[in-house]
């Protein structure tokens, strides 16, 4: 989700977050989000807990996938 810099600004929203985010729902953009940076399962899951927020059956479904890649990321992440 982003904001235009033209006048009036527009609401760009090509992946419909504003629709998740009123559903209190996190999802990703693409089934390969986890494979590109498997960093982003543990964030999902930190951001569903701290905003109290449901993780989409295929956003899930991916996170459990591609756990196995967790340990291939750096310690310093």
């Amino acid at each position: 989700i982003a904001l235009s810099l033209t006048q009036p600004p527009q609401l760009i929203d090509p992946a419909n977050g504003q629709a998740d985010l009123a559903a209190a729902q996190l999802k990703s953009v693409t089934p390969l989000a986890f494979q590109h940076d498997p960093v982003r399962a543990i964030r999902a899951v930190r951001q569903a807990a701290d905003f109290n927020f449901a993780i989409d059956p295929a956003t899930a479904a991916a996170i459990r996938r591609d756990a196995g890649l967790l340990p291939r990321v750096s310690a310093e992440r």
